[in-house]
């Protein structure tokens, strides 16, 4: 037999077995979403809270040094991102962080108490592997309000 005609007839004796079997589909490649409670409410936060763009935020006051957030990201791996500076009279250093949220079942669409995990800094006196517990408000205007706790 010649062998240039063996792929032809492996081909046509495949094509010839039974129709009515099963076809089994291609896997479906899974997106990858925020790891977050599973109700309605924590669902809908979480949706307001990736399209939130914090800018100019200053999350505590700390007297004589001022820390702020230029720009600070929420992304669906449950990573933020951040840049921001710390100044000191008329000092600034600009800087940026990274690290993880997490949050708790909302108490509504619109608030839900979270923790944020700070990991990588660069920022003059901010602490890496530092949780940061609050209360996050997110209002029907785009802003939003924390909590400290």
């Amino acid at each position: 037999m010649n062998r240039a005609l063996l792929p032809l007839l492996a081909l046509t004796l495949c094509a010839c077995g039974d129709k009515d079997a099963p076809v089994e589909a291609a896997p479906v490649p899974v997106q990858a979403g925020p790891d977050i409670p599973g109700d309605a409410q924590s669902q809908r936060f979480a949706e307001k809270l990736l399209a939130l763009q914090v800018e100019n935020w200053a999350p505590d006051d700390s007297g004589d040094v001022e820390f702020r957030y230029t720009r600070l990201t929420f992304n669906p791996d449950n990573t933020w991102n951040a840049s921001g500076y710390v100044a000191v009279i008329d000092e600034r250093v600009d800087c940026k962080e990274l690290g993880r949220w997490t949050m708790d079942p909302a108490v509504s669409e619109t608030t839900a108490s979270m923790t944020w995990t700070i990991e990588k800094t660069t920022c003059p006196g901010r602490e890496a592997e530092r949780d940061l517990r609050l209360e996050m408000s997110i209002l029907k205007d785009g802003t939003f309000k924390v909590k400290m706790r």
